[in-house]
């Protein structure tokens, strides 16, 4: 039969615990700390970069032409500045693209922190297909010119 330890081998063991655990709680901490960069200051943005906007759809077989017109296409940043995307009529036709991505337009804007964009379509066209009743096929052909804005 083995002998259980004494009172004071268990305290010894208990310190010892406690020792390692205050030594790995206290290298957790200066791991965070440094690996959080220790300071609150943002990195200054500067100079230009390249930006392309894409578009993509996701449409059922009976849409065969779905077209925009995009006016303009602004980015406002964190401090209220705008940049422009689109500056000129840009035609952009979206079934072709279906399921897929296709740019629009790459431009060259300042670095920044961009928080909304707001686009203007100039005008839009749907062309619909469906099957009638009596098993022939209708097409309908929506068009609109209104001029319409979109905050993202």
């Amino acid at each position: 039969m083995t002998a259980l330890p004494s009172c004071s081998a268990r305290k010894a063991n208990t310190r010892q615990i406690w020792s390692v655990l205050a030594i790995l709680v206290t290298l957790a901490a200066v791991a965070l700390s440094v690996s959080c960069g220790g300071g609150s200051s943002t990195p200054k943005l500067s100079g230009n970069t390249l930006v392309t906007v894409l578009f993509s759809s996701t449409s059922n077989d009976q849409f065969v032409e779905f077209d925009l017109y995009i006016q303009s296409l602004t980015l406002t940043n964190k401090s209220g500045k705008t940049v422009s995307l689109v500056s000129s009529q840009e035609p952009a036709e979206f079934i072709h693209v279906n399921g897929g991505i296709e740019p629009l337009v790459t431009v060259s804007i300042p670095q920044g922190i961009y928080t909304s964009a707001t686009v203007t379509i100039a005008s839009a066209g749907f062309t619909c297909i469906t099957l009638t009743p009596q098993g022939g096929l209708t097409q309908l052909h929506l068009r609109g010119s209104r001029r319409r804005e979109a905050f993202l």
